[in-house]
C-alpha cells in the first residue's frame, strides 16, 4: 500500500509527508508510544489538580508597626477572592481596614477573623454598581 500511495502523489507531497511522519515518530519515541492527545489531558488533569488544592492558611500575626501602620484603607468587592486577599494583607501590615461587598455573610466573617488575629477591619454591606451605595461606603467609614 505504501508503493501505491508513492506513486500517485507528487514528489513534494511525498517529501512533506515523510516529514510528518517523521516527526510523529519522534513524538511516539519521546513520549514512549503516549499520543499527543493522552500527554495534553495528563497536563490538563495536574493543572486541574494543582487548582483544587486547599488555601493556605492566613497569616495569624498583624505586625502593629506594619508598612501602613495608622493608615486608613478602603477596598471595594473584599468578600472574596483578590479584594479579600488585599484587605487581609493590608491589615497584616497594620493598616485600618474598611471594606465593602455585596455578600454579607462573608463580609462579616472576613472582619471577624481579621479582628480575631489582632487586625483592625470593618465590613458594610455595598455594591459598587449602586452609586447611593458607595456614597453610604465613605460616608460610614469618614465617621469611623
Amino acid at each position: 500500500m505504501t508503493d501505491n500511495f508513492e506513486q500517485t502523489t507528487p514528489p513534494e507531497a511525498n517529501s512533506a509527508s515523510r516529514k510528518l511522519t517523521k516527526g510523529l515518530n519522534r513524538r511516539r519515541m519521546i513520549l514512549g508510544g503516549a499520543s499527543v492527545a493522552g500527554v495534553t489531558a495528563t497536563v490538563f488533569a495536574g493543572r486541574a489538580q494543582a487548582n483544587t488544592q486547599k488555601a493556605p492558611a492566613p497569616q495569624t500575626t498583624v505586625n502593629p508597626k506594619g508598612k501602613f501602620a495608622g493608615k486608613v484603607v478602603l477596598i471595594t468587592g473584599a468578600t472574596s477572592g483578590i479584594g479579600e486577599a488585599t484587605a487581609r494583607a493590608f491589615a497584616k501590615e497594620g493598616a485600618i481596614v474598611h471594606f465593602c461587598g455585596r455578600r454579607e455573610a462573608l463580609g462579616e466573617k472576613i472582619a471577624q477573623e481579621i479582628t480575631a488575629q489582632g487586625g483592625r477591619a470593618s465590613y458594610q454591606k455595598a455594591d459598587v454598581r449602586s452609586e447611593q451605595d458607595v456614597k453610604s461606603f465613605i460616608d460610614i467609614c469618614v465617621q469611623k
